[in-house]
């Protein structure tokens, strides 16, 4: 790998805060598990929790909810809970309910995952102590003989946030008529197009469906509790239906009426498989939920409100039904001034896109604010992509040669970048995937090393020779040349990235001109092949490269291409629109589709990885800046029953194995 950087000193600041565990409380926990053997992880399903308890369980409802039960606008606990509930032993006590769970974002739509994940669920989690898969919304799964098939048992009586019954219909409606449908879905995102067909389902009964993909597909289950946690496999059918042409004739009417033009574009506002993209809406407000979680009220842009679903399908080991956390509050707030209200004790929990520079600072003030500070296991600094099918053709000379890449990676002083923005406690290493066997130390070190001299005499050998009269390279027909860097802070997570970049590439002649942008800009740009420099790849575990194989090949995204957008529409077409890609870029494709199918751990998939890594490096798709860059993660001493973080990233889903559901404020 590339060299480690560690000469600041950091001992006093890394010591761990003394705690006590509190495992206080009426029903069995992790911290006092009262002789239940569960058989996944914290949890147990009501029937195995009874038989080893040796008595029924009864059930207490929030006193949130009181006044609406005695009203009779809502149930009672025990008919709002399926009547297989998931009992969870929580971490060290009974919850107490009550109390706001405060977090900030950058703004809607930007930088929202973390806060999504404390509320999200889908058929199966993680396990965070060991990575297994274990239940969740899902009672149990079992796959056919060659793992093409998994059939998957839901639990009776689960009920949308509305009340109304959550079953297979829900989620067969998902596939055939959101997935499956071209007008709504255009390209199919991450595991759901599997072997390169879209997955199909076979409905069994109300509880009971199976997924069928067309190649076998052993790490479906780690897709649905990591990357893919995000995109849960259903949609509210009972209200989604009206806005559906094939359900209602009159769906364009209804759209026209509404202002779109027809049912597809009115249909996509209350359904998104991003979920965040409808609670930033008054929409969010009439499309139900499984989430613990649900929209309060309709944003005003500066703060986004979540209440207590009351139908929530968990109780803990005394009935209580679970979340124990009345409401999540979820402020907009100006990147510059998280580290004070973290400080002032405002955000119980915050990691994503906290910059490590500021961990000094956090660190010092754990005591005035009351929280702990951890760094987490190492993700890895920005990613630089240049856009080689840029439409702008003036830069496309430049920026698809694999020799300007190049040089630009060696430009690049990772040992000031890493001592002035991640105080010296990262690698010099190239943006690689995560635990990967087949990556050598000489992959990660490949075109790290500050090479000034060699840089310059690659861009030279290009035609870049001519200086205009600031003392910046021309291209090679006379004419000016300058990156135009348009980036959102969501991606370089610090303001002073940018501009230490542009300083290594100016010192070899490259102009860059630099424009913070929203989040939101730099992805509409991205798909309109307008963006020079994308960033938004998110470090790939050795799951999610065999899930979602685009995230190493082209287009080095599961959402909107980074780059190769005409590239995408060419296979997506059979040729008849956008441009034939490269050689390189053909069988990076083909070997990463091979490898998703390969038995893991065998010579063959070793084989194709190494390949994988091989025509990414040669070839500079991703131009990594450093890795193994420690995650600040803040966590409120309020809160109880919060695991410790085995993983936290993106890509395995932020919180969301950390059972937010169970927290609790002492």
């Amino acid at each position: 790998m590339g060299r480690r950087i560690n000469r600041i000193t950091l001992a006093a600041l890394l010591l761990p805060a003394v705690t006590v565990a509190n495992a206080a409380g009426i029903g069995a926990t992790v911290a006092n598990p009262m002789d239940l053997k569960p058989a996944y992880a914290n949890q147990l399903e009501l029937k195995n929790f009874e038989s080893q308890a040796g008595e029924s369980l009864s059930f207490t409802g929030n006193p949130l909810f009181a006044d609406q039960v005695s009203s009779g606008s809502l149930p009672k606990v025990g008919d709002r809970l399926p009547s297989e509930p998931l009992v969870v032993m929580p971490i060290s006590q009974t919850g107490e309910y009550g109390g706001i769970l405060k977090g900030t974002a950058l703004a809607l739509e930007s930088g929202t995952s973390e806060i999504l994940s404390w509320r999200q669920v889908n058929l199966v989690r993680l396990n965070p102590a060991d990575n297994s898969i274990v239940p969740n919304v899902a009672k149990s799964w079992e796959w056919n003989a060659d793992k093409t098939e998994i059939t998957f048992t839901l639990r009776e009586g689960h009920k949308w946030s509305d009340g109304d019954a959550f079953d297979a219909d829900d989620v067969v409606f998902f596939v055939n008529d959101i997935m499956r449908n071209e007008e709504l879905t255009q390209s199919v995102w991450g595991n759901w197009a599997h072997g390169g067909e879209t997955v199909k389902i076979k409905k069994i009964d109300n509880l009971t469906f199976t997924f069928i993909f067309a190649k076998p597909n052993p790490v479906f289950l780690h897709y649905l509790a990591t990357s893919g946690s995000y995109f849960t496999p259903w949609a509210a059918s009972h209200v989604l239906k009206q806005y559906h042409i094939d359900y209602n004739e009159n769906a364009d009417e209804v759209a026209k009426a509404a202002g779109f033009e027809s049912w597809k574009e009115n249909f996509k506002t209350y359904y998104h498989k991003w979920k965040d993209a409808v609670t930033a809406t008054e929409k969010g407000l009439t499309v139900p939920t499984l989430e613990s979680h649900i929209l309060a009220k309709a944003t005003d842009g500066q703060t986004r409100a979540f209440v207590a679903n009351p139908y929530y399908f968990k109780v803990d080991t005394s009935g209580n039904q679970l979340p124990y956390i009345d409401r999540h509050n979820e402020r907009f707030l100006e990147k510059q001034i998280w580290t004070l209200e973290v400080i002032n004790g405002n955000i119980d929990q915050k990691s994503q896109n906290v910059d490590l520079a500021d961990f000094p600072l956090i660190k010092e003030n754990e005591a005035k604010g009351d929280y702990s500070v951890h760094l987490d296991d190492g993700q890895i600094g920005p990613v630089l992509v240049f856009n080689y099918t840029i439409a702008d053709k003036s830069k496309a000379f430049a920026y698809g040669n694999a020799n300007f890449r190049k040089a630009m990676s060696v430009a690049i002083n990772r040992d000031d970048l890493i001592e002035q923005l991640y105080l010296g406690l990262a690698n010099t290493d190239q943006a690689m995937p995560a635990n990967i066997g087949f990556a050598t130390a000489e992959d990660r070190a490949y075109m790290t090393e500050f090479d000034p001299a060699a840089a310059n005499k690659m861009l030279d050998d290009m035609g870049m020779t001519a200086r205009n009269a600031d003392g910046y390279r021309m291209a090679p027909d006379g004419s000016d040349f300058k990156i135009f860097w348009e980036y959102s802070l969501q991606f370089t997570r610090s303001p002073e990235f940018p501009l230490l970049i542009a300083e290594y590439w100016r010192a070899v002649g490259i102009d860059v001109l630099l424009k913070e942008v929203t989040t939101e800009l730099v992805r509409q740009k991205s798909d309109l092949n307008e963006l020079e420099i994308g960033m938004e790849w998110d470090l790939p575990f050795e799951w999610t490269l065999i899930a979602e194989p685009k995230v190493y090949s082209a287009p080095w995204a599961i959402g909107g291409p980074i780059t190769g957008a005409t590239w995408v529409k060419y296979w997506a077409t059979n040729g008849a629109e956008g441009e034939k890609p490269p050689v390189w870029v053909e069988e990076l494709r083909t070997a990463s589709l091979a490898f998703a199918s390969a038995k893991q751990g065998s010579d063959e998939y070793m084989a194709l990885g190494a390949e994988m890594v091989k025509l990414n490096l040669e070839n500079m798709v991703l131009i990594g800046t450093a890795g193994a860059v420690p995650q600040i993660n803040i966590v409120s001493n309020k809160l109880a029953n919060v695991p410790t973080w085995n993983l936290n990233a993106y890509r395995a889903g932020f919180a969301y194995s950390q059972q937010t559901d169970q927290w609790s404020f002492k």
